[in-house]
């Protein structure tokens, strides 16, 4: 609602000051949605960083770390995707990742990291269904325990990068060029149709040119 009305610029403290008043009137005992949103302010801080709105961005950081580490410290309980030390280790790590890639040019041997970005729509549709379906079949429990960690670290990710390509490859990127060509196509006024309906194939686009360049001048 904030970006529609072109209040764009609050969208992040306005999600801040929501989420961290949601945490201070929840309880550990009860599940809720606000423990994914420390990922999601750290996305658009980066974001917001990357524009030059640095100060805004840095608070934004801050606020998704201190969300997660409230979720770890006071044992939040989430069924889906248990709250883990790992977890935590995971946002802190990927935050600051994303925030140096901002600030200096990445080498060369990165270069291949940058398909990720190109795949990430698909792969945020898929990875939470998809992730529980493959730790379901290669019985992986959610422990911090090292071997458990270490398969969904190394194995699981391959599994949903290869995935999301597919679905970018093969879904996303034709309807993308088929809907892309399709909103460029000049638009034909249905009067045009009309007057040459009763013409020969031949003259009609020269007639609809015509009418067209009358309805420019």
């Amino acid at each position: 609602m904030l970006i529609a009305v072109g209040l764009r610029k609050y969208l992040l403290p306005a999600i801040c000051v929501w989420c961290l008043i949601r945490f201070a009137l929840s309880s550990s005992k009860n599940p809720y949605s606000n423990d994914f949103f420390a990922f999601f302010i750290a996305g658009l801080s980066v974001a917001s960083y990357a524009t030059g709105h640095r100060t805004q961005a840095l608070i934004g950081m801050a606020v998704a770390l201190l969300l997660e580490a409230g979720h770890l410290l006071l044992s939040y309980q989430q069924p889906s995707v248990p709250i883990e030390t790992s977890r935590f280790a995971m946002l802190a790590f990927s935050i600051a990742a994303v925030f140096v890639a901002a600030q200096c040019k990445a080498p060369r041997f990165l270069k291949p990291l940058a398909f990720v970005g190109l795949i990430s729509y698909p792969l945020y549709l898929l990875h939470q269904d998809l992730g529980h379906m493959a730790l379901a079949w290669l019985d992986v429990p959610y422990s911090d325990r090292l071997v458990p960690t270490l398969i969904r670290a190394l194995i699981v990710p391959p599994i949903l990068v290869g995935a999301g390509a597919l679905v970018y490859f093969y879904v996303e990127k034709p309807l993308t060029g088929y809907l892309t060509g399709w909103l460029r196509r000049p638009r034909i006024p249905k009067s045009v149709w009309i007057r040459t309906a009763g013409v020969s194939p031949g003259n009609q686009p020269q007639i609809a040119e015509r009418d067209l360049e009358q309805q420019r001048v």
